[in-house]
């Protein structure tokens, strides 16, 4: 009645977000979610970020939790793992947070 139209909601997110045209420029991408599993990759923001991103780009997602393997070229790192488990993780999310960065930071530089 208003005009509107049903669209999937990560490409739209990514077209209002102009990513599509800044990743043509970038040369990492760093997504994450709060726990990176099967269903991540299936039309999901983050798995929309990884395929748009695609293997010319370094393909970084920090979570909270990792329970996949992921898809070749993709490097995840799950905040639990670094803190000892979820528990302590959410305890100090900017903590653990920052450690990810760093340590994947070090990596792509």
């Amino acid at each position: 009645a208003w005009g509107a139209e049903l669209v999937p909601g990560a490409a739209e997110v990514a077209r209002l977000s102009g990513l599509v045209a800044a990743l043509t420029t970038a040369d990492v991408l760093v997504t994450g979610e709060g726990r990176f599993d099967a269903t991540s990759l299936q039309g999901k923001a983050t798995g929309h970020a990884l395929a748009l991103a695609g293997p010319r780009l370094r393909r970084l997602v920090v979570a909270g939790r990792v329970d996949v393997v992921p898809a070749r070229g993709i490097r995840a790192v799950a905040l639990a793992d670094l803190a000892g488990d979820a528990r302590a993780s959410m305890a100090e999310p900017e903590r653990w947070l920052r450690r990810a960065a760093r340590g994947l930071a070090d990596e792509v530089l």
